[in-house]
């Protein structure tokens, strides 16, 4: 994965999260078997991480496919438990 993947992907979420459908925040715990049975727990799924307030947080990103529509899905948002390796950099 380079860069340039990175900023591709990047751009993409941003794309469909200002679409007008916004951001769709993944409850996990709540939703994990419907996600395993529409497939959402497949494809690409994208690790960040950013300092806020003091706070590594990790952050788990994808775009899916929904219909005809691309959505923005928030997968995971907490405080890292572990510190997270910034490649990019």
């Amino acid at each position: 994965m380079s860069i340039e993947d990175v900023l591709d992907f990047l751009l993409e979420f941003k794309r469909a999260a200002t679409s007008g459908s916004g951001v769709d925040i993944v409850p996990r715990a709540e939703t994990r078997p419907t996600l395993a049975n529409l497939g959402l727990t497949m494809g690409s799924l994208w690790i960040f991480g950013r300092e806020i307030e003091g706070h590594e947080v990790y952050i788990k990103l994808k775009v899916a496919q929904v219909g005809d529509r691309r959505i923005a899905k928030c997968i995971s948002f907490h405080i890292a438990k572990y510190p997270l390796e910034y490649p990019h950099r």
